[in-house]
């Protein structure tokens, strides 16, 4: 693509608000912002765009189009960005289904184990006609946080992140169009090599149950820093988890990070610079949000012990953390996750399923 991309924002929270005003700031359109919530669209409209501050990223990105209209939102974007939490993309997928247009990109960011698959199926479900490609990344470009109606606070960028294509043949042709924007991407093989190495669960899951009095008692407007709250007792889980996870992965025969690996990319050495809360912010942007337990136990835990049990890894501490979080929730995330059958792998050989996301 000779020009330069236009994007579609879905999803007004930290990451999706921060994706959109950086991209403005750098040159990019964005033709449509979108959010299902009212009052998630309404002080971008008041505003009239978005407030970026803080040392790591500042300044005011406009925006005209922010919209609780999907099909506007979408209408003759290059690149479809959806930036919500993961237990929301089918809803998303059939939302946007019917107004799709040939050529568009839609980028899970991130994607979580299976999310591209999963979109794909709903997309084909609620009528999709148009020829689009879909990719996912494992994580979002930023360590960032709402600080304010319409305003974000960015703590750190990541120097590289990974993307892939379904199917994986594609992947070329989307990082094309992306690199001018994103220039952070890397490939990984597939879009499992991606969704299996997106690791916030092992950084959110087990310091939230495991610092729970502390969470259900701090103030919701206080911006600090969760990781902070990492002991000796809860690195030895996030490790035990970890290896599990590298077990499943390398039993499907795909390339495992590691967490730690994960982050001294992602990062290196750089700060987190915490930024002032600057007013009130919705439940979804608060430091320790309820997504910590409800996107990534269903939407990462699951599927690492679903892939576990096909193909014969025990995954022990992966699922201890599982039924602890439904317990204390009162949820069943099992039932509620990612599950193998969810996303349409359940009667597949580990063959099949390497060759649907191959192409």
């Amino acid at each position: 693509m000779a020009r330069k991309p236009s994007f579609a924002i879905i999803g007004a929270g930290n990451g999706g608000l921060t994706m959109a005003g950086d991209l403005v700031l750098h040159g990019f359109e964005v033709s449509g912002l979108h959010d299902r919530l009212p009052e998630a669209i309404a002080p971008i409209q008041k505003r009239g765009g978005i407030e970026l501050v803080g040392e790591v990223l500042s300044g005011f990105a406009p925006i005209t189009n922010a919209t609780t209209d999907i099909a506007r939102a979408v209408r003759g974007a290059d690149v479809i960005a959806v930036v919500v939490p993961a237990f929301a993309h089918e809803s998303v997928a059939a939302a946007v289904a019917p107004h799709l247009e040939a050529g568009q990109i839609i980028l899970l960011t991130p994607g979580y184990p299976g999310g591209t698959l999963l979109f794909r199926r709903t997309l084909e479900a609620h009528g999709l006609r148009a020829t689009v490609d879909l990719a996912e990344t494992n994580l979002i470009l930023y360590a960032t946080r709402m600080v304010g109606p319409a305003q974000v606070g960015v703590q750190r960028i990541k120097k590289t992140f990974w993307i892939s294509a379904l199917p994986a043949t594609r992947t070329g042709h989307v990082l094309d169009v992306l690199k001018p924007a994103i220039p952070q991407l890397q490939p990984l093989a597939n879009i499992l090599e991606v969704g299996f190495n997106c690791t916030n669960p092992l950084a959110h899951v087990p310091t939230v149950l495991l610092n729970l009095g502390t969470v259900e008692r701090i103030d919701a407007n206080q911006h600090f820093d969760p990781h902070d709250w990492v002991t000796p007792g809860i690195l030895r889980v996030k490790d035990a988890m970890d290896a599990e996870r590298g077990a499943v992965v390398r039993a499907m025969g795909l390339r495992y990070m590691s967490h730690a690996e994960v982050l001294d990319r992602m990062y290196g050495d750089t700060p987190v610079k915490i930024v002032p809360m600057q007013g009130p912010v919705l439940e979804g942007s608060r430091s320790v949000p309820p997504r910590y337990l409800s996107e990534d136990v269903p939407m990462g835990l699951v599927p690492w012990a679903s892939m576990g049990r096909k193909l014969g890894v025990e995954t022990p501490t992966v699922d201890m953390m599982i039924r602890l979080a439904s317990l204390v929730k009162g949820a069943d995330y099992w039932k509620e996750g990612r599950t193998l059958e969810r996303v349409g792998l359940a009667d597949k050989s580990p063959a099949e399923i390497l060759a649907i996301v191959n192409g």
